[in-house]
């Protein structure tokens, strides 16, 4: 029993500490420390009183479930001790740092008690505090994902939906055309790149050709390109052949950036890029004079750009661009250039998600409709004019406009 007895001034005194914790969960536990008591009888009743106190709320909490920032946690743990091709360990601490940011109000209450009305609240609240709508989708999208796993978990007991299931949020903002450069201006860039002599020049070169994302790009090895000897490259370039093949790069890894480490790919399968002549040349060039060192994934094949692997990229190219009056660009829009130019190419969709590495359709259609290929020549049908006009061409010098405008 945890009653001891203690002196003071003289005087004998009892004290109690009553200490019940969970079997089901070790981490629900209730705990109570009073002293000051004259008399045993007295240290012994309110020690019966306060152990059924502590064992009604351990049983309490234990019908509860975890709180809201043990739901978290467990989430963060399980996935840690069980990687997951869609929860890899960026995602995830991702997930877990939006959940302690904006929903910190919730971490010590019991998540089978958090309602609806909670989930207004806290839209509300992060509204309050300068959320972009893109943010409000994210919080959602958190929240529902780790409280739908504590359900399944056993995690979040007698509750089957998330606090913000059925929150509606405002419409995401409108669909903006992207900055795409025409092939003059790509040519451009890349002649006032390569005569500036840009140490970011053979990256934008590279870039332009096959598409690759900036983290691609720095995990790129020389192992990882299959060049065409020489002499068949010559052959080629004399042929006629509709479809030729000057070599492959196999993208297979990418640098994280919040990890810190090279990992897989956002796609989560390697693809392989086809070479054309013109990044051949340029390649077999490069590639020979240049040695950027090796790590345990090969030969690189760009220097270690610090300003890519803290994700300025975007930043240099703009500065490049506007120094040389240039349309100011970002630096993922090579990879929509290259999508978009491919397109309006004739190459098929299907190829060039495989190439490029999307998943997503959606993203597709974005190029797809910047490059016009399912209207081209859709409107060639239609035809306004007055049965008896003639085109000018066809029009004899001396025939007198039926319709003149008025």
């Amino acid at each position: 029993m945890g009653i001891t007895k203690y002196e003071e001034n003289g005087n004998d005194y009892w004290r109690i500490y009553v200490h019940v914790r969970s079997r089901r969960n070790r981490k629900v536990r209730s705990q109570k420390l009073l002293a000051g008591i004259s008399s045993k009888e007295e240290a012994e009743r309110i020690f019966k009183k306060e152990f059924q106190r502590a064992c009604n709320d351990v049983a309490r909490r234990e019908n509860e479930g975890l709180t809201w920032g043990e739901v978290v946690q467990a989430w963060g743990d399980w996935y840690a001790r069980f990687p997951s091709e869609r929860w890899d360990p960026g995602t995830v601490r991702d997930y877990i740092a939006i959940a302690n940011k904006w929903t910190e109000e919730w971490i010590d209450r019991p998540a089978s008690v958090l309602t609806i009305t909670d989930g207004f609240q806290l839209v509300e609240w992060a509204k309050r505090e300068g959320a972009s709508t893109r943010r409000l989708y994210q919080i959602k999208t958190t929240v529902n994902v780790i409280f739908k796993w504590g359900v399944s978990a056993g995690k979040i007991l007698n509750k089957d939906q998330s606090p913000l299931y059925g929150v509606e949020l405002a419409r995401k903002g409108k669909d903006s055309v992207p900055e795409i450069l025409n092939r003059d201006q790509i040519a451009e860039l890349l002649q006032r790149a390569e005569e500036s002599e840009h140490e970011w020049y053979p990256v934008w070169k590279v870039d332009a050709y096959t598409g690759l994302r900036a983290s691609e790009l720095d995990g790129l090895r020389k192992k990882d390109i299959e060049l065409l000897p020489r002499d068949k490259a010559r052959e080629l370039d004399q042929s006629t052949a509709a479809v030729k093949n000057y070599g492959t790069i196999r993208v297979q890894r990418q640098w994280k950036k919040k990890l810190r480490c090279y990992g897989e790919l956002k796609s989560r399968y390697w693809r392989t890029v086809p070479l054309n002549s013109r990044l051949y040349w340029f390649l077999v060039d490069y590639l020979e004079r240049n040695d950027f060192g090796s790590d345990e994934h090969g030969e690189r094949v760009f220097p270690v750009l610090q300003d890519l692997r803290s994700g300025r990229q975007a930043a240099i190219l703009k500065a490049f661009c506007v120094s040389e009056g240039l349309p100011p660009i970002k630096f993922h829009t090579l990879r929509a250039c290259f999508a978009t130019h491919l397109l309006a190419a004739g190459v098929p969709e299907a190829k060039v998600m495989k190439i490029g590495g999307w998943r997503d359709r959606e993203t597709m259609m974005i190029y797809v409709r910047m490059a016009g290929i399912d209207e081209a020549g859709a409107t060639e049908a239609l035809d306004l004019s007055p049965r008896s006009e003639v085109f000018p061409e066809e029009r004899p010098a001396n025939v007198v406009n039926m319709f003149p405008r008025r």
